[in-house]
């Protein structure tokens, strides 16, 4: 019988990440053991990855400071093309490797996400961009969507925290799940919780929620936790937290 996990995270390691050997990359890797990692406002990350052999990296410069990527270990990747999103999204296409799970669909297509800029004062139309030009990828096997998507990525109304998914948002997440099959996995495995805050900005109190990883419905029955990792050891590192999906299949 197998017994395979498999961890996906997501994680913005603000304005670069810390200089030198104070880099987040190695902690990370160390900490979580992920297969797969969406990174925003990352340096390359392939300086940082040089004792990390099976490591295959696709990154797109956004600035002179850093920019959006996708680390797969273990695997290697092929990169794709999303004509319109610039350095707001990176995607690539995987064949799963033998000692991944069965239930991805190969080619997995996994795209890193980081709206990081308002069109017409609000993030919905850069997300309806993006999205479009995700959409336009050939078809393929299972996809995979997470990182910082500067919109709430998890419905909540004003009974659970202060914190109310905006109607923008909504439309979002319809978007995610009707045109593309895909479920938040955070709030797949915390239905009916305060949505967790991934990003504290540092002026205000209030419980962001604004990073995620959308996953395949049918991947749902594998999902053993989907968790944010706001302890101390995070907290002064980056103005966001590590969101880590972790599957099994038995």
């Amino acid at each position: 019988m197998t017994n395979h996990s498999f961890t996906i995270l997501t994680y913005n390691f603000l304005n670069g990440g810390k200089p030198g050997d104070q880099n987040q990359w190695p902690k990370l890797l160390n900490q979580f053991k992920p297969h797969l990692v969406l990174a925003q406002e990352t340096r390359d990350p392939v300086k940082h990855l040089t004792e990390q052999a099976d490591a295959h990296v696709h990154w797109l410069r956004m600035n002179t400071k850093f920019g959006t990527g996708v680390v797969a270990i273990g695997a290697e990747i092929t990169p794709l093309t999303l004509p319109n999103s610039a350095a707001y999204a990176a995607a690539v296409e995987i064949t799963p490797p033998a000692d991944w799970p069965a239930f991805i669909a190969p080619p997995l297509r996994v795209v890193s996400v980081h709206l990081a800029d308002k069109l017409d004062g609000d993030y919905w139309p850069l997300a309806r961009k993006v999205m479009a030009d995700i959409a336009s990828l050939p078809p393929g096997g299972d996809l995979v969507i997470g990182g910082d998507f500067n919109l709430t990525v998890g419905i909540q109304g004003k009974d659970r925290g202060e914190y109310v998914t905006s109607g923008a948002a909504r439309k979002f997440l319809k978007l995610m799940q009707t045109e593309f099959g895909l479920m938040s996995a955070w709030q797949a495995v915390n239905p009916n919780t305060e949505l967790a805050q991934t990003y504290r900005h540092w002026n205000s109190q209030k419980r962001f929620h604004l990073d995620g990883i959308f996953i395949p419905a049918r991947w749902y029955r594998y999902l053993e936790s989907c968790a944010v990792t706001n302890d101390p050891d995070w907290s002064g590192v980056s103005d966001h937290y590590p969101v880590v999906a972790t599957f099994r299949e038995q």
